[in-house]
């Protein structure tokens, strides 16, 4: 229905907001509070990333929703949706930078950190995304599929869609079912 599709996309935005937040923090966490890098001659503190990542946070659902990646899609392979999340997240990235560069006189920002960012933000976006499409294929078939306690019904295709005769409907259908038990039953 129209209101669970509102609903999934809203948790989709929100999931994909969580893990651009989260790229940030854990590459700030590597970038300034380890030794894996060379240190830096000034220290920065996390909240002078705070304009970048309220320009992500504006750009990133905007940029996700016109490359049509709020659309819930059936059978994308994850090859596809890490393809379409790299594009995002370099969208957003460049478009990050330009707003950035436009309205502050320097850039104060640690290169090495934006750079681990935008490459954190993609396999964590990624693979939130991949959670959630394997929700979405869970309820869509329990929504469907599953049997039910109340009139036991499974779902099969109208006969508009099935070739069956209306006058006869209820009756082909039951065939249908029994058809397909007795034949997981074999199998």
């Amino acid at each position: 229905s129209a209101r669970t599709f509102v609903i999934l996309t809203i948790f989709m935005v929100v999931g994909d907001l969580l893990m651009l937040l989260l790229s940030l923090e854990g590459a700030y966490y590597v970038r300034f509070e380890t030794t894996w890098l060379p240190a830096t001659e000034e220290f920065h503190r996390l909240d002078v990333y705070l304009p970048i990542a309220a320009v992500q946070v504006l750009a990133l659902p905007v940029v996700f929703a016109f490359r049509g990646m709020y659309q819930v899609r059936r059978n994308l392979s994850r090859l596809d949706e890490a393809q379409r999340v790299f594009g995002g997240v370099a969208v957003c990235a460049l478009l990050t930078l330009a707003v950035v560069a436009l309205l502050s006189r320097d850039f104060p920002y640690s290169r090495a950190l934006l750079a681990m960012h935008w490459l954190l933000a993609i396999p964590l976006i990624w693979a939130a995304r991949m959670l959630q499409h394997w929700l979405h294929g869970r309820l869509r078939r329990g929504s469907t599929c599953s049997t039910r306690r109340a009139g036991s019904r499974k779902f099969v295709r109208g006969p508009a869609t099935a070739g069956i005769d209306d006058t006869r409907w209820p009756q082909s259908a039951a065939r249908i079912v029994q058809r397909r038990r007795r034949r997981t039953l074999l199998d």
